[in-house]
């Protein structure tokens, strides 16, 4: 029996398997994933991480690194070598936002590794990024619709809060408080959310108790850390009146005014007399003799006729009384209006008795 065919099919099996041999795995590296927040407050920190997977790879190694933008950095700074199980691994950096903007798209991500076979080393990237936003800030305002009012009024303090930040932040006011006036929310809310670039309107109304000068100071607390006080000023008038009661009845008081009297006595006594003389001439004398009395006299006397002496004694003795506060009494002779009227009137008697006798 021949083995010869035998030998020949082994042989040829030999050769094929020499020629062709067992197919090996290709060489693969990718980065399935990076993960990072989409935005973040400047100064904060986040994490960045990296997700990748491989095969035939040297050691099961791969090389992370990143490319950062001005604005951002990331802890370790250089690449990093992570070891692959079951085919997968993972990065992990530390990263700080320290200037705010829009860094979307400008953090590149890269991958490398050495094959552990023919193929070429691997080598992968992708781009990635996030938006830092400027932190909550927050300013505080008040002001007083009046800083002086009666006791029992009201006025109206406005406190605006305001977050020129892009980050939103929780706030909280309250008032200072004093025996002398009393606060209460009239508008708006004491605390809650003020978004980025909001402003929240907080109302209260001031109620006078007592008088007196008064600081109100409206304090600020935010979320993110800020305390912020402001202050104005209040002076509470008194409505009362200690002068209400002078002059006033019910034994408050009383006023005596001083009656004082003056008394003015004139009197003036006027003689004329008219004698007609056969001489022709024709004299008017007047006499006037100032005295205690006052008695004034005139005489007219005609020269074409007999003596007829013709005398008129007209007296005025008015009494006045007037006036309040001083008393006084006098008696006036020989002075006064009515002296000179009366001796008036008796120079022209005189002259009417001379014409008449004429005639």
């Amino acid at each position: 029996m021949s083995r010869r065919p035998t030998l020949v099919v082994v042989v040829t099996l030999a050769v094929l398997v020499g020629t062709t041999g067992i197919a090996a795995a290709d060489t693969k590296l990718s980065i399935t994933d990076v993960s990072m927040p989409d935005s973040v407050s400047q100064g904060d920190s986040f994490d960045l991480t990296v997700s990748v997977s491989g095969e035939e790879l040297q050691n099961d190694e791969v090389d992370v690194s990143l490319t950062l933008p001005d604005g951002l950095s990331c802890s370790p700074s250089g690449s990093q070598t992570v070891t692959l199980s079951s085919g997968t691994a993972q990065a992990s950096f530390d990263c700080t936002a320290d200037v705010e903007g829009d860094y979307s798209g400008e953090i590149t991500v890269s991958a490398s590794g050495v094959s552990s076979g023919d193929d070429p080393d691997p080598s992968r990237s992708t781009q990635a990024g996030l938006d830092v936003i400027s932190p909550a800030s927050l300013t505080l305002s008040t002001s007083l619709d009046s800083g002086s009012i009666d006791e029992g009024k009201s006025t109206t303090l406005t406190t605006v809060v305001h977050n020129s930040g892009d980050a939103s932040t929780s706030y909280s006011l309250s008032l200072s408080s004093a025996s002398g006036y009393s606060t209460s929310l009239s508008t708006g809310s004491a605390s809650g959310t003020v978004a980025g670039g909001a402003t929240e309107t907080v109302e209260y109304t001031v109620t006078g108790d007592s008088s007196g000068d008064y600081t109100l100071t409206a304090s600020l607390s935010g979320g993110n850390g800020q305390s912020i006080s402001e202050s104005e000023s209040l002076s509470v008038a008194s409505t009362s009146n200690n002068n209400n009661n002078n002059g006033g009845g019910g034994g408050g008081g009383s006023s005596t005014a001083d009656t004082s009297t003056t008394t003015e006595t004139t009197t003036e006594t006027e003689t004329a007399t008219a004698t007609d003389s056969d001489s022709g001439d024709g004299t008017a004398t007047g006499d006037d003799g100032g005295s205690d009395g006052q008695t004034d006299s005139g005489t007219a006397m005609d020269a074409t006729s007999d003596d007829e002496p013709a005398t008129m004694a007209p007296t005025d003795a008015p009494a006045e009384t007037e006036r309040s506060g001083a008393t006084a009494a006098g008696t006036t002779a020989g002075s006064g209006p009515g002296f000179g009227v009366s001796l008036a009137v008796a120079a022209l008697l005189a002259v009417a008795l001379l014409v008449r006798r004429r005639l």
